[in-house]
């Protein structure tokens, strides 16, 4: 047996130790969550701010676009409504789930 067998000979020994250690001495995972916790935290992350900041860049983009006659009025009316549409999502589910 060559010194570079018994190295990874040694190697593979040392890296079976930890697997099996690790397999016996595994904690829960904190990670674990239900799925609807999960959405309610995304859906606070985008009503907080992130939504709001979003539909101005995108009035302001149209806006600008518009103004300089490449936008027409249909993409100007079309924002509007997506963001209407945004905002007023939980309201909307509400109201059609009972």
């Amino acid at each position: 047996m060559t010194a570079w067998q018994r190295k990874v000979g040694r190697l593979l020994t040392l890296f079976g130790i930890v697997a099996l250690t690790s397999l016996f001495s595994a904690d829960p995972a904190f990670a674990q969550t239900n799925l609807e916790s999960f959405g309610q935290s995304v859906l606070n992350l985008l009503s907080n701010g992130l939504l709001r900041t979003l539909a101005i860049i995108a009035l302001i983009a149209v806006g600008v676009g518009w103004l300089r006659g490449r936008v027409n009025t249909e993409a100007l009316v079309t924002v509007i409504i997506g963001i209407a549409i945004m905002f007023s999502a939980p309201w909307i589910v509400d109201q059609l789930g009972g």
